[in-house]
């Protein structure tokens, strides 16, 4: 009997070793423009020589509770040799009633969430430039079209190496916590992207 458990051990063991590198799941509330924007961030990563996360991104369109949800339903559906590593969700403050219960759930489920405030484009727009003062949905998305952004699509153009730039102009707008919400502007994508460029060298 003992003799098989640890042959069930080693044989468990060599199964995780031959998962070549961690997976992570990101399920995100827009459709277009988060997932856009971390397939781009692991195409630059690579072209740039970095070994990444084996990313699986799912834009469902939905409110933050059903992210969360649909987060947690994925999680428990993978497959014991193909588990994530991590597991995070991308949310909006936009005007949501179920923001506050879906960051409860998170936290209950151990569910990372990373929140912008208005909106995911404000992480977008501090990889061109600084931005400190409060501002709407609309006038962001000014700022945007001037930069090139077309709708919810990043422009050909899109910097995605400014990555770190980006994080350095969030850190100071409060983005930073767990399950909190920060003022406008803040964004907590710039944890998720520091996990993925962390954990990617």
């Amino acid at each position: 009997m003992s003799g098989r458990s640890r042959g069930g051990s080693d044989l468990r063991r060599r199964r995780n070793t031959r998962r070549e590198k961690p997976r992570i799941l990101i399920v995100t509330e827009g459709e277009n423009t988060e997932p856009q924007y971390f397939n781009g961030l692991a195409r630059e990563l690579r072209a740039s020589g970095v070994e990444v996360f084996r990313l699986q991104v799912e834009g469902i369109g939905r409110d933050p509770g059903r992210v969360v949800r649909r987060a947690a339903a994925a999680r428990a559906d993978a497959q014991p040799d193909d588990e994530y590593d991590h597991v995070w969700c991308v949310v909006d403050v936009d005007e949501h009633e179920t923001l506050a219960a879906a960051l409860r759930t998170a936290e209950r489920l151990g569910i990372q969430v990373a929140v912008s405030n208005p909106c995911f484009e404000i992480w977008i727009l501090w990889h061109f430039i600084e931005h400190r003062a409060h501002i709407d949905k609309k006038a962001l998305g000014e700022k945007l079209k001037r930069l090139g952004m077309t709708g919810k699509n990043l422009p050909n153009h899109f910097p995605f190496a400014a990555y770190s730039a980006a994080v350095t102009r969030a850190e100071p707008h409060g983005g930073t916590g767990e399950y909190e919400v920060a003022g406008n502007p803040s964004s907590s994508v710039c944890r998720l992207v520091k996990i993925l460029t962390r954990r990617s060298q």
